[in-house]
């Protein structure tokens, strides 16, 4: 806009815009005007002339979003986009993901061939990637993947909410929305999605520290049970002993992950760094 208004340009008055699903429809001196996908045009037997055809092929090759401006019947422009918002950590991030067994999928209503240049860039395989996609498209295919894995899907646009509210844990990623908000479990309020990976390191340490806690209680019980029925021992403050050690133990055992390493790449979790946790959290306590 602001290019435009140094070039003294006056845009055009365009009245009853109108979401036609790929595209926007608008009404320009009692005649159609569209601006969409090169499948919606095609889906609304948009006439491509072989000079715009020509740009499309080669915007295609290079990996380049497009857009085509159309006036009634005919197209009059070719906007093409290139993907140059890439993170400097992006690959980072994906690889880290495939390291913890987490498969990466790109889900996108851009051209397919360039989601499938983009994947590539950032180590992802193309094959799983899919692009051309609306919001209803993206939600059924999370959908159909929660029914066979747990699914994490992140979105940053108010089209990705219905994929968002379907997916196991949705998380919303630098966007306010508030369609997002409503729908997404987690809000990461920036462009930082490496904190994903913390968020399942810490996930996944929760539910060790819980799975460590319950198969404590579980042994300490049956052992107390097994010893009252053989006669080992009929002492009552034995039997309070234990179960309040064990509770001392469960919250020591879960304290630690307010030390946790799930947000400091730069800290190994290890048994010793374990223990070590478990002391430091001991201290922060008292």
């Amino acid at each position: 806009i602001e290019y435009s208004n140094g070039l003294d340009l006056v845009p055009y008055s365009i009245k009853e815009h109108r979401d036609s699903g790929s595209g926007i429809t608008g009404i320009y001196r009692n005649e159609e005007v569209h601006i969409g996908s090169i499948a919606w045009c095609l889906e609304n037997e948009i006439d491509i002339p072989p000079v715009i055809q020509k740009s499309i092929d080669e915007s295609r090759k290079s990996g380049y979003g497009l857009s085509i401006l159309a006036k009634g019947k005919r197209a009059l422009a070719l906007f093409s986009f290139a993907h140059d918002d890439i993170s400097d950590d992006a690959q980072m991030i994906v690889k880290e993901f495939y390291s913890m067994g987490v498969n990466v999928e790109i889900l996108s209503g851009d051209e397919p061939k360039a989601v499938e240049l983009f994947a590539d860039k950032i180590g992802i395989n193309p094959d799983v990637c899919k692009g051309g996609m609306t919001p209803e498209e993206k939600a059924k295919w999370v959908d159909a993947r929660s029914k066979s894995n747990v699914t994490l899907m992140a979105g940053d646009g108010f089209n990705d909410s219905a994929a968002l509210a379907v997916a196991d844990v949705g998380v919303a990623v630098g966007s306010g929305e508030k369609l997002n908000l409503d729908t997404a479990d987690v809000l990461v309020p920036s462009t930082n999605t490496g904190l994903m990976i913390g968020m399942l390191k810490i996930a996944r340490q929760s539910k060790r520290i819980v799975l460590q806690n319950i198969c404590l209680s579980l042994f300490v019980t049956l052992g107390l049970v097994y010893m009252v029925i053989t006669g080992i021992t009929t002492e009552l403050w034995i039997g309070i002993f234990l179960h309040e050690l064990t509770a001392i133990f469960v919250i020591f055992n879960a304290a630690r992950l307010g030390n946790s390493s799930a947000f400091n790449e730069n800290k190994e979790f290890t048994f010793i760094s374990s223990i070590k946790s478990n002391l430091e959290a001991i201290v922060s306590i008292f």
